[in-house]
């Protein structure tokens, strides 16, 4: 089965490219606050 789907962002509809950029980019960030919250309950949890 092939789903169809469109996302629009301020009224433009996103090529794949944009939503795949935009995805990797959110992806990156909450990996990057994933760690820096491990980072800072390890470094409480040493003292």
């Amino acid at each position: 089965m092939k789903v169809n789907a469109r996302i629009i962002k301020n009224g433009k509809v996103l090529s794949y490219h944009e939503i795949n950029r935009f995805i990797t980019e959110k992806l990156f960030h909450l990996e990057d606050q994933f760690t820096k919250e491990i980072d800072r309950f390890s470094l409480a949890y040493e003292r």
